[in-house]
């Protein structure tokens, strides 16, 4: 059973900081979490315009930040501020590098996303 099937059937595995089967990014569609580690969520979506399946690694520290009830991506603590918005920083800059090289050896980046206070980088 691969992790997305498992995550698919017990929804009880799904981490409560995730967003939800449906939400909209841009021209994408989340389907559900393939993946959690410490600094990133990775969803299966859908681009809506290709109707192609596509992966979205969305930077979420669970040690700096949280998803607040309105949806958006904040620091956990004022103190973890700095850190949190650096770090976003340091996610999207690698994301935009990534996404001018077409290499075998680099996970390609298809798009870049800024929304719900976090960054979002759409994969093949």
């Amino acid at each position: 059973m691969t992790l997305q099937t498992a995550l698919s059937a017990n929804s009880a595995l799904i981490p409560a900081d995730a967003l939800r089967t449906g939400t909209r990014l841009e021209d994408y569609e989340i389907d559900c979490v393939v993946a959690r580690s410490a600094m990133a969520m990775v969803y299966r979506a859908q681009d809506r315009r290709s109707k192609q399946a596509v992966a979205i690694k969305e930077f979420l520290p669970t040690g700096l930040a949280m998803r607040g009830d309105d949806g958006q991506v904040v620091a956990r603590e004022s103190s973890h501020e700095h850190n949190f918005q650096r770090g976003r920083e340091v996610f999207l800059e690698e994301a935009k590098a990534l996404a001018t090289y077409d290499h075998a050896c680099l996970m390609r980046v298809l798009s870049v996303l800024e929304c719900h206070g976090t960054v979002y980088k759409v994969m093949p």
